[in-house]
Order: structure tokens, then sequence, then C-alpha cells
């Protein structure tokens, strides 16, 4: 398993627990106005002080795990294109890249 499909399923969980606390947040927040005894309160309650621990977790989770994936999509985006220029010129100096030198005709073109 590569570390992006690791932050992508780390990144996904924490989405889903971002949803499910906030979703207990607001049930528990609803119920609480329609509670009558306190011992209703006190479970509602509980529930919302439960919740927002996960809450936090799932956010820092999700926000980490989004960072690295885009981090590593831009790293390797960075080495693709230069690894690309690099094996575009043959060591006795001609071109080998037919799609680098079909964009070089367009900028002629344009010009």
């Amino acid at each position: 398993m590569s570390l992006y499909s690791l932050a992508l399923f780390l990144h996904v969980s924490g989405a889903i627990g971002t949803f499910v606390s906030l979703g207990i947040w607001l049930f528990g927040l609803a119920a609480l106005r329609r509670a009558r005894l306190v011992e209703q309160e006190r479970a509602l309650a509980w529930l919302i002080i439960i919740a927002s621990p996960v809450m936090v977790l799932s956010v820092l989770l999700l926000a980490l795990a989004g960072l690295e994936m885009a981090l590593s999509r831009l790293w390797s985006l960075h080495w693709a294109t230069a690894c690309r220029r690099a094996r575009s010129v043959s060591p006795a100096g001609h071109e080998v890249d037919p799609f680098l030198k079909q964009s070089r005709l367009d900028l002629a073109v344009v010009e």
C-alpha cells in the first residue's frame, strides 16, 4: 500500500468522523431543547461532550491527511516534470520526446 493510499483512507475516515460528530452535536442540541427532565439533559450533554474530542481529532486527521496528499502529488508532479525534461534530450543533444518537440512547434507557430 502506498503512502498516498494510506493518506486517502485517513482523509476519508476523517471526513466521515467529522460528519458523524457534527450530526451528534446537532441531534444533541435539538434534543436538549425538548428535554423535560434533568436526567435527559445529562444524557444528552454527555453525548455532546463525548463527541467533541472526536470532532477535533477527525478535523485534524482530515486536514493532515489532505495536506499530505496535496504535497505528495505536488512533489511527484515536480519530479515527473524534471525527469521528463531530463529524458527529452539524448546524450548527443537530439530531442527524443515527440510531445516536447510538438509543443515547441506549437509555440513557434503561435509566435
